[in-house]
C-alpha cells in the first residue's frame, strides 16, 4: 500500500526551528522544540502568535476560534511570554 502525502502533512512534515523562530522570534529551546512538536503547519503558527501578541482580533472578525495545533501553539506561546 501506497502512503499519499497531502500537501498540508508534508508542510507540517517540514517545518523547521528557523521558521518557527522567523515567528515567533527566538524562545529558549524547550518552547521551539514544543511547538514543533505539535505538528503544526506554518500557518498554525504565525495565526496562533498573531492572537497571541494581540495583532489578530478572530472575535471581531467573525474567524472560528484556534483548534487543533494553532489551539496548542497558541497555549504555548500565551504560557511563554518574550
Amino acid at each position: 500500500m501506497t502512503n499519499i502525502v497531502t500537501g498540508d502533512e508534508q508542510n507540517a512534515a517540514n517545518l523547521t526551528r528557523s521558521q518557527v523562530v522567523s515567528v515567533i522570534g527566538e524562545r529558549d529551546e524547550k518552547t521551539v522544540s514544543a511547538v514543533l512538536a505539535t505538528g503544526a503547519r506554518i500557518e498554525d503558527v504565525t495565526e496562533a502568535y498573531a492572537l497571541a501578541t494581540g495583532k489578530s482580533d478572530i472575535v471581531g472578525t467573525g474567524e472560528q476560534p484556534l483548534s487543533g495545533a494553532a489551539a496548542e501553539v497558541y497555549l504555548l506561546l500565551s504560557e511563554d511570554s518574550p
